[in-house]
């Protein structure tokens, strides 16, 4: 069998991602693997835990993605995973991705409210799951104690208030389900 000589482009880009990766794992961030890169490398700022999956691609070349990990705090993304353009996601507690997502352009996943409601309650802090093979589609607020199932889409514009099962279609604000999605558990959302 024949393999095709890679282009000087492909080569450039490995390169980057190699570089970018071993930057990240100097500043403290467990990478299981490559981080792929196209744009200027994310903004990771962290006190806390940071994994990265293999392969987990970052798009940056309009506005960069945005990652906060604050004191012991935790944030774990899948492999696989694509990161659109000025992603905003701010961690205090835990947010964990899980693999094959899609999180579209100027998507915030904060699990923090940073300011209290209720006088005397204090701001709201609460750990975010996004499951396996969800897409998120672009503008998309994720709110704290949120977790959403394996399969899931998550319309533009919405925001996700409470969390939802497996295979949902998530929309509107605040979000609320509007059908089932039909994937089996090995699907895997082609991008």
């Amino acid at each position: 069998m024949l393999r095709s000589v890679p282009s000087k482009s492909q080569i450039l880009r490995y390169v980057k991602g190699l570089l970018i990766t071993w930057k990240l794992r100097w500043r403290g961030v467990d990478c299981e693997g490559r981080v792929v890169v196209a744009g200027p490398a994310p903004r990771i700022w962290s006190k806390g835990s940071v994994k990265i999956g293999n392969r987990v691609l970052f798009r940056t070349t309009s506005r960069r993605t945005s990652i906060a990990v604050r004191g012991d705090a935790r944030f774990e993304i899948g492999e696989k995973c694509f990161i659109n353009d000025g992603v905003e996601i701010d961690v205090w507690k835990s947010v964990e991705i899980g693999p094959y997502c899609f999180i579209g352009n100027n998507t915030r996943i904060a699990d923090t409210n940073y300011h209290e409601i209720d006088q005397g309650a204090g701001p709201r802090v609460d750990s975010i799951s996004i499951g396996r093979n969800v897409w998120l589609a672009s503008n998309v607020t994720v709110l704290p104690g949120v977790s959403i199932g394996d399969h899931s889409v998550v319309a533009a514009c919405s925001v996700v208030t409470k969390s939802f099962p497996d295979r949902s279609l998530i929309a509107g604000i605040p979000a609320r389900k509007i059908r089932d999605i039909e994937a089996a558990d090995d699907y895997i959302r082609p991008g």
